[in-house]
């Protein structure tokens, strides 16, 4: 499905693949995202929950908080509780990743 994000720029494709039902334990879902070049999920804020982003290919910037990180093939990002951030396709390919969130 092709959707925004959070008032990002452009259309990403996501696929839920798990949701908080598939699980007995605290994991609220597991989504696959792919970020076209140039596409971004908006600065935003969570509440009582984590959002792991795990980076499966490509390359971007994330903001986490008032940082700023160069991301890229391999690296997992976790987003801390009540934290915020957002994401940016920075190359010319598309960006693959997974991204699980945890209540707490």
């Amino acid at each position: 499905m092709l959707e925004e994000s959070h008032d990002g720029q452009g259309f990403l494709r996501k696929v839920r693949a798990y949701q908080s039902n598939d699980f007995s334990t605290n994991i609220d879902f597991i989504d696959y995202i792919e970020v076209p070049p140039g596409v971004t999920i908006g600065h935003h804020q969570h509440a009582n929950n984590e959002e792991i982003y795990f980076i499966v290919e490509g390359t971007g910037q994330m903001g986490i908080e008032d940082r700023v990180l160069t991301v890229e093939s391999g690296n997992v990002i976790v987003n801390p509780v009540y934290g915020s951030h957002s994401l940016i396709n920075t190359s010319q390919a598309v960006m693959k990743v997974f991204i699980f969130q945890v209540s707490k």
